[in-house]
């Protein structure tokens, strides 16, 4: 997480009902297409097969930590 930095908007784990993580989400912004690519090119858990499902999807993020950007 170190390495993403500021491109982080946010991250956190996804529970289940009794409170025990099933998933994660990580919610990344990027200058373009051509960075995001490279990112997961070399995203460990990519590699390692750690994550079995990725999903890319462009948000329009409008609130960051109670701000509008």
């Amino acid at each position: 997480m170190k390495k993403l930095g500021s491109h982080i908007i946010c991250a956190g784990g996804l529970l289940d009902e009794a409170g025990r993580m099933k998933g994660s989400a990580l919610v990344l912004e990027f200058e373009d297409r051509a960075e995001l690519e490279e990112y997961l090119a070399n995203e460990p858990y990519i590699l390692e097969h750690v994550w079995e499902k990725v999903d890319v999807e462009i948000m329009n993020v409008v609130i960051v930590n109670g701000e509008k950007i």
